[in-house]
């Protein structure tokens, strides 16, 4: 009996299944990249030691601007007519991608802030170019007496009509030595417990100009002609910088 040769094949097992989950230095592809550009290498070998490799880049953009926390607002008491020297709290910034910040304030705190309401506006750039702003406000007026005489505080004054009433007004505390501030009178007529509109007052005496007090002897002094025989109630003495 011959014998015969009986070659026997088998299948070779079929390569390893990579996985594309790891690229570049080991990082898995959920990793947190930064901020811009980032070069990322993805390789695989098969079970014959087979390598191939590709890569793509993964960009990171910044468009959030710095959050600033600013002070709350500020008032001041004018020492001359130019106002008063105000200081105030710095600003922060928080950036989200930088961390804290400067914050550039205008007008720096420290400066002669006009009378008035003056806005000051805090600034933070990050490295981005993101700029974030906030605001707030310091406010500088006289520190005067309060209700001017012959005024009464609860709106029962009464005045004849064509007479003349010498309404007098104090500077007091840090606005004492100031003589030439520019101070005018407005008020509201009061018809049975209902207030009219708010006017400014005026003069029909030679010693004063206009509607502006003037100053003598510590204290102004505005000689105000009422226009009707009604009650008038006192609204406000209000202070302007020289000149109006």
């Amino acid at each position: 009996m011959d014998w015969a040769k009986i070659q026997v094949w088998r299948p070779r097992p079929p390569p390893s299944l990579v996985r594309l989950g790891s690229c570049g230095s080991g990082d898995t592809l959920a990793t947190t990249f930064p901020v811009g550009v980032t070069a990322v290498s993805c390789t695989a070998t098969d079970a014959s030691g087979n390598t191939a490799s590709a890569g793509f880049t993964v960009t990171v953009v910044d468009t959030t601007p710095p959050v600033l926390t600013v002070p709350t607002d500020v008032t001041a008491t004018a020492t001359s007519v130019s106002g008063a020297v105000a200081t105030y709290p710095s600003a922060t910034a928080h950036d989200i991608v930088a961390g804290i910040l400067p914050a550039m304030r205008t007008p720096a705190s420290g400066a002669t802030f006009a009378l008035g309401q003056t806005t000051v506006t805090c600034t933070a750039t990050d490295p981005s170019g993101n700029t974030g702003t906030a605001s707030f406000h310091v406010s500088v007026s006289y520190f005067w007496s309060g209700v001017p005489a012959p005024f009464s505080a609860d709106g029962s004054s009464t005045f004849k009509a064509g007479s003349t009433i010498p309404v007098e007004v104090t500077l007091t505390g840090t606005s004492a030595s100031i003589t030439n501030a520019t101070i005018k009178l407005t008020y509201a007529q009061v018809t049975n417990g209902i207030e009219g509109p708010v006017m400014n007052a005026s003069t029909n005496v030679a010693s004063t100009t206009g509607n502006v007090f003037r100053y003598s002897g510590q204290e102004y002094i505005f000689n105000w002609s009422p226009r009707a025989r009604t009650p008038s109630r006192w609204t406000s003495v209000t202070a302007y910088p020289s000149p109006c």
